[in-house]
């Protein structure tokens, strides 16, 4: 695999490949064009030491087929990269002709970015070590794994082939719920409950019947009391204030406790069309996005901020 095709791969499994951002480590990955800083190119240093936001832009545009490109791209294409740990900081240091590393002067023309040392290593490890360390890397922060989550999901939201449930029952329960065991999934036309549920079913006596519209899905805490109530919206069908306060009750009548529900969307358009038409996500419930399913968010209201005194 060659350097290319490493930033690649290693890109697309965060979900940031773009043409710019590809083009931007590469940029900085150049060893063998001389430095934009003159005091730095008479000591011999490459591009790749490090280089100002204009400067890389001017690099990668003609590999983008572009004669320039707004500074503003730079939210777009390095904070990211920032973000998951392959770009630093630096700030050239005029009188010594080095770089100062994770240092940034505000307003200089000297402020530039460079690979940070571990990807910088990462990337120029042979073959066989390639991959395995990647891996390593990949899981060494809470923005990697979330990112890398997140583009699973997507990938996954992205086909018609899979249904919302599946979804669900693959990414987010086993990572925001590990606690919890699922027990039931109404997917099934004629006998809704599945064999495989029937045991759960009965000994946690749920509160299933024809007299409301069932869970998508239902968690238990083994050896416990404690449940949680997921939802999936291909169509309509949130945990809205009412269907939480009928499905506390109906589970309380049978012993057992609520510990939080959530409402599943596939994209962040869906959860957008609905939101604005409805509003109706219970307060207090959580939201998970399969779109972007490294993350979760609980809805609150401005009665949940502390008092100013």
């Amino acid at each position: 695999m060659n350097t290319r095709a490493r930033v690649n791969f290693i890109l697309n499994r965060l979900g940031l490949a773009t043409p710019e951002r590809v083009e931007t480590v590469l940029a900085l990955l150049d060893h063998e064009t001389p430095s934009p800083f003159r005091t730095l190119a008479k000591r011999g240093l490459p591009f790749g030491a490090g280089a100002g936001t204009r400067q890389i832009l001017d690099y990668i545009a003609p590999k983008l087929g572009k004669t320039r490109m707004d500074r503003e791209l730079r939210d777009y294409i390095m904070l990211p990269l920032r973000e998951v740990g392959i770009l630093s900081k630096g700030w050239v240091d005029p009188k010594s002709g080095e770089i100062v590393p994770d240092y940034w002067k505000s307003k200089s023309p000297n402020n530039v970015y460079r690979l940070t040392d571990d990807f910088a290593d990462l990337i120029s490890l042979p073959d066989n070590e390639f991959e395995p360390a990647m891996e390593a890397w990949e899981s060494e922060t809470e923005e990697r794994t979330t990112r890398m989550m997140s583009a699973e999901a997507a990938a996954l939201a992205e086909r018609d082939d899979q249904r919302l449930v599946n979804i669900t029952v693959d990414l987010y329960c086993p990572n925001f719920l590990p606690d919890y065991e699922i027990v039931f999934i109404d997917d099934r036309d004629g006998e809704r409950i599945g064999p495989e549920y029937v045991e759960a079913v009965e000994r946690l006596n749920l509160p299933l019947d024809l007299a409301s519209r069932w869970p998508d899905i239902i968690l238990n805490v083994p050896g416990t009391n404690h449940c949680w109530i997921v939802d999936c919206v291909e169509t309509d069908g949130e945990v809205d204030a009412v269907r939480r306060a009928e499905m506390e009750e109906s589970f309380e009548d049978r012993g057992l406790s609520v510990d939080g529900f959530t409402t599943i969307y596939r994209t962040t358009r869906r959860f957008a069309e609905r939101q604005s038409q409805m509003d109706n996500i219970a307060v207090g419930s959580y939201v998970w996005i399969a779109e972007i399913g490294g993350t979760q968010y609980l809805k609150k209201t401005v009665a949940h901020l502390p008092e100013v005194e």
